[in-house]
Parts: structure tokens; C-alpha cells; sequence
């Protein structure tokens, strides 16, 4: 689970709802069970997505399966890491695609939740912070990112209180006066990037004030020059009436 599905998966994923019918499950897959909610109506179909041969060769066909609604589509595109959309794609060079979603959700959990890979997105996440040319907005979301893929239901509150301090400390500083507790993730953000975009136009103020002051004493350098050669110009014609009166 990363940041994104690639927009192929992602078509398929929205193309593919049209193509079950009505009851493909007779239960609802809970999203204790597999982290994701599943949407069930407007759909029938056999149990537990009994595909034919035919349907699991369609990429489309096995996609609606999934069944997911508008609003998982989007977790799922915010969460999945781009090598879950390449795993798929190599599922479904190789014909490895399963029969199933069940069977599809363990090959999933087996290749992407191993103690071993969690344990090594927590030493990534506890070394992300924000860097020097990267924006608020984009930070957030690769941190968010991280901390989704870690534990998919991490609520708010431990999410702010892990990120907040992995902001560029000249932000922090600024925000000195800002009562996080009080303030949504969402609007912490916002005004970390309205923080972050003054920053930048009085950063933009100081290079300008800066241009101006050297083409003002590039001016004056000119000008002192033009001075100084008209003074030498004057001070040889008198010496040349003098030594020829």
C-alpha cells in the first residue's frame, strides 16, 4: 500500500463495477477483516466472486470483482505504493490473476503486510521529515502515505501528533502561536502552507529589494565613472593652456 494506484488500475477499478451483477456476496467484506470497505449493492452474481476461466483472463471483468465504491477507490489509489499496481500488472502478464477477491486479498496481505516490510516502513517513517525544496502539501502526503501503509486505521490525532514536529523547523516557528489541538490535520496543513507561502513572497520581497539596491549602485558605479573621466578631461585642457599659453 502507497500513495497511488497507476490511472490504468484505477480506470479498471471504476470500469469494472459495471460488470457483476446484483449479490456477488452474500455477507458484506467487513473492513476489520481487510482494511478496505467493500460496497455490495447494485451488484449480482455468485458467491464470493466465483469467476469463470474467461472473466479471470479479462482484466476489466476480474477488476469488477473488486467491487469497491467511489469513496474506497480513492483509499485504495491514496494507500497502494506504486509496486502493488506492478505486482498486479505482473499477476496479469503471467495469467496469475486468482479466481477469487479472498484469494486476491491473501496474495495481497502475503506480498505487502510481512512484519518484515512494516518494520522497515517505520524506521522510513521516523526518518521523513520535510525537506529544504518540498512543499507542505507534498510532504503531507508522503508522510500520510507512510503512516496508512503502516496502519491503515490510524486515527487523526496520533497522525498530527507524529507529523507536526517533522515540519521545516522555520515553519514551526512561525506557527509558534498556532493552537494545534484545536485544529483539524486538514487545517493544520492549511495554515502550515499559508505559513509557507508568506515565507516564500517575503523571501521573493527580499531578492527584489536585493536586485534593486545593486542596479542602484551598479548606476551610481556608472555615473561616479562618467564623473571621474569628465574631471580628468577638464583637468588636461588646463594643463595643456598652461604649458601653452
Amino acid at each position: 500500500m502507497i500513495q497511488f494506484l497507476s490511472s490504468t488500475v484505477y480506470q479498471q477499478l471504476n470500469h469494472y463495477k459495471n460488470a457483476i451483477k446484483n449479490d456477488v456476496f452474500n455477507d458484506k467484506i467487513k473492513e476489520e477483516s481487510y482494511n478496505l470497505h467493500v460496497e455490495t449493492s447494485g451488484y449480482e452474481g455468485e458467491n464470493d466472486f466465483k469467476l469463470t476461466s474467461t472473466q479471470c483472463r479479462n482484466r476489466q471483468a476480474h477488476l469488477a470483482a473488486l467491487a469497491l465504491s467511489q469513496e474506497s477507490i480513492g483509499q485504495v489509489r491514496l494507500s497502494i505504493l506504486c509496486a502493488a499496481a506492478e505486482w498486479y500488472q505482473q499477476l496479469v502478464q503471467s495469467d496469475g490473476l486468482p479466481a477469487t477477491w479472498r484469494e486476491f486479498i491473501k496474495l495481497f496481505q502475503a506480498r505487502f503486510q510481512s512484519s518484515e516490510r512494516i518494520e522497515a516502513l517505520k524506521i522510513e517513517r521516523n526518518r521523513c521529515i520535510q525537506q529544504s525544496d518540498e512543499s507542505v502539501a507534498d510532504f503531507y502526503q508522503r508522510y500520510k502515505g507512510l503512516a496508512l501503509e503502516i496502519d491503515p486505521k490510524i486515527s487523526e490525532k496520533p497522525l498530527k501528533r507524529h507529523l507536526l514536529p517533522k515540519l521545516r523547523p522555520d515553519i514551526l516557528q512561525l506557527m509558534g502561536g498556532v493552537d494545534a489541538d484545536k485544529l483539524t490535520l486538514p487545517d493544520l496543513m492549511r495554515t502550515a502552507a499559508k505559513v509557507e507561502l508568506h515565507m516564500l513572497q517575503r523571501k521573493k520581497g527580499a531578492q527584489q529589494r536585493t536586485d534593486e539596491l545593486a542596479e542602484f549602485s551598479k548606476a551610481m558605479k556608472s555615473s561616479k565613472n562618467r564623473n571621474n573621466k569628465k574631471s580628468i578631461h577638464i583637468q588636461q585642457k588646463d594643463v595643456q593652456l598652461i604649458l601653452n599659453p
